[in-house]
């Protein structure tokens, strides 16, 4: 038999050999809870009801219903798999996890999560005004960390959605050489280089802030000086390209030498990166951008659109697509298909044939028409002086 206890403090019933079953309704719960413990001892009661205070205060720690798969596990799961990959984006992952799917799914049990309630986040994700890449890419991210989960037998749950179309968010704008010149006349002094080289090589923001004084400086005195990065931190073992691969630029614009050489005669001696500010590693340029192309009145361009703004213009210098890829450090030649790129010089190769061989027509036509006036002359001539006179007239 029970002890009579306050209510709401559980209660503790012996079951016979030692077995106690207890039972607490905390807050968060719709019914009492129950568990049951084994003592012994000369007091098991006593045993029993210590029991029951600390299954009471782990269950009212909690404040809320425990899930056997929450939403932070699984957040914990992809990150610790990013982090043994060696994921250059990991840190950013994290942040927008935490920022869109954590305070979607927070609270709920994702044990037994489904396509329907996926397709939910995705629509409401879509109506916030979220992009359908950036919604692929978080409905990649619940993926890749459920069957993370699978793999450690937490969960059961598989789904798979049909990626959202991408080609109708994609920027298609590029950067004229005014604009580039008018933002640059408005960007603070340590920012210029940064936004130079951005232009000319197209390279992605996060590597070009990696670039070191080491990569650099035995080659500059080079007839072509050029900038050798290594795919991977020889100290961190970490990438510095994306895919990993080494990264050789050229310096061929003299501007280009001319900001490292004022760079390197100004540079803090104990910081090893090409662009600083204040003596430290320049972490961010967007405060400085952004108020920038605000002051030049062109708030449409985006640090990203010299990635191909500078691989079209490679291509129009004469520059093969694989060593402009190379250069940009561009993957897979999509960005020539997606942004119409090579579609242009083949758009000017074809005008100009096809305009050749319409004059070339119009000039057959002319020719007939000519012809086709001279017949008619000789045949009124040949009537009047008779058929004898018409074989004469065309060979004039």
């Amino acid at each position: 038999m029970s002890n009579k206890r306050a209510y709401g403090t559980g209660s503790a019933v012996p079951r016979g050999g030692g077995v106690y079953q207890l039972k607490y309704r905390p807050e968060w719960a719709d019914k009492p809870l129950f568990k049951r413990v084994h003592v012994e001892g000369n007091n098991p009661r006593k045993q029993a009801y210590e029991a029951l205070q600390a299954w009471v205060a782990e269950l009212d720690a909690h404040k809320k219903q425990p899930v056997a798969l929450s939403v932070e596990t699984l957040h914990d799961l992809l990150i610790a798999d990013y982090r043994r990959r060696k994921r250059e984006t990991t840190d950013d992952t994290s942040h927008k996890w935490k920022k869109h799917i954590d305070p979607y799914f927070v609270g709920r049990d994702l044990i037994d999560i489904d396509s329907n309630d996926v397709e939910k986040y995705v629509d409401d994700k879509l109506a916030e005004g979220l992009s359908n890449a950036t919604v692929n890419r978080h409905v990649s991210w619940l993926h890749k960390a459920v069957v993370l989960a699978r793999k450690r037998h937490l969960t059961k749950a598989i789904f798979d959605l049909e990626r959202l179309d991408e080609r109708a968010g994609i920027r298609h704008g590029f950067i004229s050489h005014d604009e580039y010149l008018a933002i640059m006349r408005e960007l603070p002094a340590h920012l210029q280089m940064l936004w130079c080289f951005a232009y000319h090589w197209g390279i992605r923001k996060g590597e070009l802030l990696k670039l070191r004084w080491e990569w650099a400086l035995p080659y500059l005195t080079d007839d072509e000086p050029i900038i050798k990065i290594p795919g991977f931190d020889r100290q961190t073992k970490q990438r510095i390209t994306k895919n990993g691969e080494p990264h050789t630029l050229p310096l061929y614009m003299p501007e280009m030498l001319e900001f490292l050489k004022m760079a390197l005669s100004s540079r803090a001696k104990d910081c090893p990166y090409v662009f600083q500010y204040q003596g430290r590693r320049l972490r961010s340029p967007r405060t400085g951008f952004e108020n920038a192309r605000r002051r030049a009145g062109l708030e449409h361009v985006l640090i990203h659109d010299t990635r191909r703004t500078a691989v079209r213009n490679m291509i129009r210098a004469g520059i093969d697509k694989k060593r402009a890829m190379q250069i940009s450090g561009h993957r897979t030649d999509s960005i020539f298909y997606r942004y119409d790129i090579e579609a242009e010089g083949d758009a000017t190769e074809a005008g100009a044939k096809m305009r050749g061989y319409m004059e070339n027509e119009k000039r057959k036509h002319a020719g007939r028409e000519k012809l086709g006036a001279k017949l008619g002359a000789a045949a009124v001539e040949a009537d009047r002086k008779g058929v004898e006179g018409v074989s004469g007239n065309l060979l004039n």
